[in-house]
């Protein structure tokens, strides 16, 4: 098993993160900086973590995330959507996202951390 490398960045209109899940890119590169093309949505989970208080919450999942897409150029790009947020929207402004990849034996995670202001 070897580690992959993941980014991720996060695409929204403040208003619309409120109603909708947000759009994510996602680069997934091999240890060596190899880039890792041929992944379909079934290799990710995007996970979604509300207000933080004295313990976690429980996360919101999308395993396989949705609209997934591959990027051909640049190769080993990804575009997902998180999950929609609960009825009426995330309880907080500050979010935190984890997406986590799997490329047969090969595993790799990154977190996110977006600002999202209620309107």
């Amino acid at each position: 098993m070897a580690g992959l490398t993941v980014r991720a960045g996060a695409l929204w209109n403040r208003g619309a993160a409120q109603e909708g899940g947000l759009a994510l890119i996602v680069s997934v590169t091999k240890a060596d900086g190899t880039r890792v093309t041929g992944l379909t949505d079934r290799d990710f989970a995007v996970y979604v973590f509300d207000r933080f208080s004295s313990a976690p919450p429980p996360a919101v999942k999308a395993a396989p995330p949705f609209d997934f897409g591959e990027v051909s150029d640049p190769a080993g790009v990804y575009g997902m959507v998180t999950p929609s947020p609960p009825a009426g929207g995330w309880s907080d402004e500050e979010l935190v996202i984890v997406v986590d990849v799997e490329a047969g034996a090969d595993q790799g995670r990154t977190l996110i951390n977006p600002i999202i202001t209620k309107p």
